[in-house]
This record gives structure tokens, sequence and C-alpha cells, in this order.
């Protein structure tokens, strides 16, 4: 009796071995019920987050198109459009490197994306001021004031020229600080949305919506 008691002391039962499909079947389960109610409720609160990345890399996309145009506009000798093409190349990469960042839920990819758009606004405001200022300085502006002889006739085009001169590169202005103004404002709340949620999702579900995308 001893002697089996004792070879049972030094020979302890042998646990039964799971076959390796089952472990690999165990490590690749379908999440469970809480872990898909987490996952869905992190996608939820995300949500202001994927819009803004849909925005920036549409905005940033974008910009590079504009940027290739204006390049391609040196060919013919405006070489003031190689500053703007290189300008809005820099704003362009700018705004994709934001939205990537933004995507891997980094808050300073809000703030890179909210600056970004106040130099794109001063890009559009300056190429504004100076075409304005070339239109009213050209030769064929001056031409025109004393194009038919008749000095009302001349005046009238002239003002009308002025006008609509004002009001194109004018209205370009307005624009270069309404749109950018408000783009920069809405990346820049952003930032608080992200450190939000980064601060009260699990990192598994954060890790899973970077991977979804």
């Amino acid at each position: 009796m001893r002697t089996t008691i004792e070879n049972a002391q030094h020979n302890p039962p042998q646990q039964p071995l799971i076959p390796a499909e089952s472990q690999a079947a165990a490590r690749h389960a379908p999440l469970g019920p809480e872990h898909m109610l987490a996952l869905n409720e992190g996608r939820r609160r995300g949500r202001g987050v994927r819009r803004a990345v849909a925005v920036a890399r549409f905005s940033g996309w974008s910009m590079a198109i504009f940027a290739v145009i204006a390049l391609l506009t040196v060919l013919l000798g405006d070489y003031v459009s190689l500053v703007l093409g290189l300008a809005l190349g820099g704003a362009a990469w700018n705004e994709l490197r934001g939205g990537g960042q933004l995507a891997n839920f980094d808050a300073k990819g809000a703030s890179r994306l909210g600056y970004n758009q106040i130099i794109v606004g001063v890009i559009i405001i300056s190429y504004a001021g100076w075409s304005l200022s070339s239109v009213t300085r050209s030769e064929a502006y001056a031409q025109l004031r004393q194009s038919t002889g008749d000095a009302g006739m001349d005046a009238m085009l002239s003002d009308l020229m002025s006008t609509m001169s004002y009001g194109v590169y004018g209205g370009m202005a307005a624009l270069g600080v309404i749109v950018p103004g408000l783009t920069a404002w809405y990346y820049f709340s952003r930032g608080r949305i992200v450190r939000e949620l980064v601060k009260t999702t699990p990192k598994w579900v954060l890790d899973a919506m970077r991977a979804l995308g």
C-alpha cells in the first residue's frame, strides 16, 4: 500500500495533451459578445476621428493635384507658379502625414493638420494679393484706360476691369480666410476627441481599430 502511495507521489498522473489543432482553434476563436460590444463602442466613439482622416486625405490629394497643375504652368514661363506649386506640394505632404497620424490616434496629427490649414490660407491670400497687384500694374490694364479714345468709355471700361479684378481676387482671398480657417478649427477640435478616446479605450480595441482602418 505504501509503495503504491509513494509511486503516485513520485509519478503524478500526466495531464491529457491538447492537440495542436485545438490550441490553434482557441487562439483564433471569434471574439466573445463582450469583446464585440467594446469594439463597436470604440468604433462608434471614433467615428468623428475617421471622418477627419477622410477629410485630410481628400484635402491632401486635392492640394497635390493643384500643385502638379501649378508646376506644369512653369513650362509656359510662369515662374511664380513654381513657388506656388512647391508651396502647395509641401502643404499636401503635410496634410497627408497629419491624416496618417490621426488614423493612428495620435493627437499631434490634429495639431499638424490645423496649422497646415493656416499655412494653406496664407498661401491662398498671398497668391490672390500678388495676382491682383500684377493685373492692376499690367501694361494691358494701362492700355485699357485709353483704348477707345473716348474718356468716358475708357473710364467705364477701366472701372469694370478693376471691379472684376477686385471681385475675383478679393473673393479668392476671402475664401483663403474662411475655408482654411474653418477647416483648421475643425482639425484642432479633433485633438480633444482623440485624447479622450485613447484615455478611455482599451489598448486592444485601439489596435483593432487601427488595423480595421
